[in-house]
């Protein structure tokens, strides 16, 4: 009796993968095909997703487990049109939800990309523990063929490519109106910190540099690259600037990202303290020492914005008696930047011009 359940959860998985086939629009007959056996049994506690391209191409397949809604592992494959390379085999240890896609694998993908499926969706599925699957058991993934008229229109697809009717930019056998078209980004510029300049100023950089996509029609270094703030925009200290990146391909597909900006002030103030501040004084023999703001030059790059403020470890007003002490001096602007620099006080009596040498 055993063989006969693992037999009839198979085929109820196939039966599942087939109503959930996606194709970006094109028609969904006959994306499936029945698996030839049951797939092998995983160790306990494990899942066994046995993946077989059965395309007639080069086919990449992502794999994303999720465990309680949350992703737990994501996995990529590129499968050959025949032969070893054309089977996969992935084991996961915890799972209660398998997302499958397989797509033909496009000319610009080079080395696959995690972050990248491109080409035409051959099959997709979503398998659920309980329904699908179970400790022990595994899924069956059969890649298909694409449709031979994807458009419906009744023509081959390979006769519309032929005669011209429909373009194949990519060389992959569908004609592109059945693709998505869009470009995809593998990278977007992210977060970044723009340090002030001297003058207390900064710009929104060019951030089409750090941006990275990819289409399935036009090559890399034809896709327009835009960004809707302009480079050598001025920013306001401790503002953050949204930014948002657009890539156009040959035939006005755009997809976006968001960046963001924000210019910060990493200098610290300028402190400039003599060497030696000499307080002469008469009668009660006691100096008093200044607010060194009256004597230090103090500047800073963002002092338009917030002027640092200065400390001495010696408060101002104080009296000290006759002789030499060192105090030391610290600037601190509005962003924490600090500098310090020291100061010797040297108290003197003033000497009486009748007294004689």
């Amino acid at each position: 009796m055993t063989p006969r359940v693992k037999i009839w959860v198979v085929s109820a998985l196939i039966a599942v993968a087939s109503g959930q086939a996606v194709n970006d629009g094109c028609p969904t007959s006959a994306l499936f095909t029945p698996a030839p056996s049951p797939i092998p049994v995983a160790p306990e506690g494990s899942i066994l997703v046995a993946i077989e391209n059965q395309s007639g191409l080069t086919s990449v397949v992502e794999a994303v487990f999720l465990a309680g809604g949350e992703e737990v592992r994501r996995t990529t494959r590129l499968l050959t049109a025949a032969g070893i390379e054309s089977v996969a085999k992935i084991i996961r240890t915890t799972a209660d939800q398998v997302v499958i896609t397989a797509r033909i694998a496009s000319p610009v993908s080079g080395t696959i990309e995690t972050k990248y499926l491109g080409g035409f969706v051959l099959a997709a599925g979503a398998f659920n523990k309980g329904i699908d699957f179970e400790d022990r058991g595994g899924i069956a993934f059969i890649i298909p063929g694409p449709p031979s008229d994807c458009n419906g229109n009744g023509s081959p697809d390979s006769a519309d490519i032929a005669a011209a009717a429909s373009r194949d930019c990519d060389g992959n056998t569908i004609p592109d109106e059945c693709e998505s078209g869009l470009p995809t980004v593998i990278q977007c510029a992210g977060e970044l910190v723009v340090p002030a300049d001297a003058h207390g100023a900064g710009v929104v950089p060019n951030l089409t540099g750090l941006l990275v996509a990819v289409d399935t029609c036009t090559p890399t270094g034809q896709l327009t690259l835009s960004q809707d703030v302009p480079a050598g925009t001025p920013l306001e200290l401790g503002h953050p600037v949204n930014v948002n990146l657009s890539v156009t391909d040959a035939d006005a597909n755009v997809v976006q990202c968001a960046s963001g900006v924000v210019m910060v002030d990493v200098t610290a103030p300028v402190l400039i303290c003599p060497g030696e501040l000499v307080i002469r004084v008469t009668g009660r023999l006691r100096g008093e020492v200044p607010d060194m703001l009256t004597v230090v030059q103090l500047s800073d790059n963002c002092q338009a914005v917030s002027m640092p403020t200065l400390s001495q470890t010696i408060p101002a007003g104080a009296l000290l008696p006759i002789g030499v002490v060192p105090m030391d001096i610290t600037a601190v602007d509005g962003s924490g930047n600090s500098t310090q620099c020291m100061v010797t006080l040297r108290i003197e009596a003033t000497r009486d011009p009748e007294t004689p040498d």
